[in-house]
């Protein structure tokens, strides 16, 4: 591994050609209003379907695992969105 890169989510996910392009992004400062950060994109990566399936499936057994274990929860009254 070369090197570590830090990102507090995605901005943005689309498909093309058999390709997936995730947006990466971190918070920073709004200008307008610096108590409400906003998720700016800084980086993107691409990586064929069938690799973004295998992240897929690989993230859903670490989430699996994290309910077992109490460290997250699902919120009923957020669509069952996850909580830690």
């Amino acid at each position: 591994m070369k090197g570590e890169n830090f990102f507090d989510g995605t901005t943005n996910i689309t498909v093309m050609g058999g390709m997936v392009r995730v947006d990466m992004g971190v918070l920073v400062a709004d200008p307008n209003n610096p108590n409400a950060p906003v998720l700016e994109s800084r980086e993107r990566f691409v990586t064929p379907l069938q690799g973004f399936i295998k992240m897929y499936d690989d993230f859903t057994k670490i989430i699996q695992k994290l309910e077992e274990g109490g460290m997250v929860k699902r919120n009923p009254d957020a669509n069952n969105q996850l909580s830690s």
